[in-house]
């Protein structure tokens, strides 16, 4: 069985809150120090005030086309490029869940594949909204999507915490990620 502390350094220690103020992300930047997080996902705006407090600490990721997907491809390119021009070392992708259900394949994974060119070989991780998505929906992701990209999913919000630990876990690779 693997300790809390082990678990945690595959979870990103996230503050998406549009409302976000600097002290609270510099709070989140210390927690993931702390707990020694793969990383600390803040809003796009403050990936560079992140970056600055926490130098080279703590691995600095972001969204984009956050939270439903729907942005264009462009501009999910046009975030990917801005987030790591302004110091983001990862990307949180939220799929498109409109092509989703439209069952357009081809378009998700050049929504995909254009972001991992713009990405410049920083981590990139599809978000999937699973729970508003049936079965054979999920299933067509994974069939569809470049099998160079990983994929990360989200455990319905209405599990109980040890459920939904035990769902992420076992979608995380079997290796923390390079700091």
């Amino acid at each position: 069985m693997m300790e809390l502390e082990q678990i945690l350094t595959y979870c990103d220690h996230t503050l998406l809150k549009p409302e976000a103020k600097a002290s609270e992300v510099r709070k989140a930047c210390d927690e993931a120090i702390r707990f020694n997080c793969a990383s600390v996902c803040v809003p796009p705006c403050h990936v560079a005030g992140a970056r600055r407090y926490v130098q080279n600490r703590m691995r600095i990721c972001t969204v984009v086309g956050f939270p439903h997907g729907t942005a264009t491809t462009a501009v999910k390119v046009f975030e990917t490029k801005d987030a790591i021009h302004n110091g983001a070392d990862e990307i949180d992708m939220v799929v498109n869940l409109s092509m989703v259900k439209d069952g357009c394949w081809a378009e998700v994974a050049n929504d995909i594949r254009s972001v991992r060119n713009a990405s410049e070989g920083a981590v990139l991780k599809v978000i999937i909204e699973s729970a508003s998505l049936r079965t054979r929906r999920r299933s067509g992701c994974a069939r569809s999507w470049p099998t160079a990209v990983p994929i990360s999913s989200r455990p319905p919000r209405d599990l109980p915490r040890g459920e939904r630990l035990r769902r992420m876990w076992s979608s995380c690779a079997q290796t923390p990620r390079n700091r």
